[in-house]
């Protein structure tokens, strides 16, 4: 990731390392969000329940801003990433791993046909 940014150039090796950091630094999962009402606000708490009902983080939005539907929105995707992340991280090793067998299998055919020739 480039710092200055924080733009991903490329899913690389050390950027997963450093995914998989956060997500092993972080409150468990799986998430959960939920609207929550106060006078003025309206809060989406995202919580997680590992015995403790431990609240991760606030999104809150003021009654007067007319987008309350970003908040609900920010809070579901931050409760779901904490699940999927981790997944979606090991899917990509896992594929990465198949198409490099994948591919040396396929050099050792080319070079058993070049013998063969």
């Amino acid at each position: 990731m480039d710092m200055e940014t924080n733009e991903v150039k490329e899913i690389t090796d050390a950027y997963l390392d450093e995914l998989e950091g956060l997500c092993q630094k972080a409150t468990p999962g799986p998430w959960e969000s939920e609207p929550g009402r106060t006078t003025e606000v309206l809060e989406y708490e995202v919580w997680s329940d590992d015995g403790d009902s431990r609240s991760v983080c606030v999104a809150i939005l003021s009654s007067r801003d007319k987008r309350w539907g970003f908040n609900e929105a920010n809070a579901s995707a931050i409760a779901a990433s904490r699940t999927a992340l981790p997944l979606l991280i090991g899917e990509v090793r896992k594929l990465r791993a198949e198409l490099k067998d994948l591919k040396d299998d396929l050099a050792d055919q080319a070079a058993e046909a070049r013998w063969k020739d």
